[in-house]
């Protein structure tokens, strides 16, 4: 049997993650699921939705239905994944607060809000958008690719953990900027709903 390095096969951040987290044999097998599962994979036209599937949706469905094969309960293996997830968020959010020293960030945010979201088409999320204004950001996402996607494969727990992730990474990380989210699609609510407010206004100061 021909051995899969998962530090070479998995996406990164997955590459050094899983390899962290997971026993050998358990990223080995991780690693040959998600190949498995990309060649079994139809995937989209949109460019966008293909990054999200290969990058994370995917890698992460890997390792999940690997530890269920090997009789882990779901909560044991969500836990799991949770590790593997914390492991991921390091990087962006070591990112996050060296841009977060900035007094600037809310600001630059405003600018560049929209031109981030665009890798969230509308072919894979609906996005109302409610304020963006000198005091917040804050937009509802109605549907959710991850959700959807992880559902049709038979595990949309495993959604709250990409929740969890950008909790990891945006919350309290730069003390002029507020992350507020309240109910999540992979949480069990109808829709997410996102905010960032600028920490200096007086009705976010108490909570950056």
């Amino acid at each position: 049997m021909t051995y899969i390095n998962p530090s070479l096969t998995f996406p990164k951040p997955f590459s050094w993650s899983a390899p962290q987290v997971l026993e050998p044999e358990q990223a080995e097998k991780s690693a040959k699921r998600y190949l498995d599962l990309i060649a079994g994979c139809q995937m989209p036209a949109n460019r966008h939705l293909q990054w999200h599937l290969r990058e994370n949706i995917l890698p992460g469905l890997a390792i999940y239905q690997t530890l269920r094969a090997e009789g882990q309960p779901q909560e044991m293996a969500l836990a799991t994944m949770n590790r593997v997830i914390a492991l991921n968020a390091v990087p962006y959010r070591t990112r996050l607060e060296q841009l977060g020293r900035l007094p600037m960030i809310y600001p630059l945010l405003r600018i560049f809000i929209r031109a981030v979201m665009r890798q969230y088409p509308s072919e894979g999320w609906e996005i109302a958008w409610k304020e963006n204004s000198s005091q917040a950001i804050q937009f509802h996402m109605r549907s959710c690719f991850y959700f959807d996607r992880l559902t049709q494969y038979g595990a949309p727990e495993l959604t709250a953990a990409f929740c969890w992730y950008d909790d990891l990474v945006y919350d309290k990380a730069s003390p002029y900027l507020v992350w507020k989210r309240t109910q999540t699609i992979g949480r069990g609510a109808e829709f997410c709903d996102f905010c960032f407010a600028c920490a200096s206004k007086s009705e976010y100061k108490n909570m950056a």
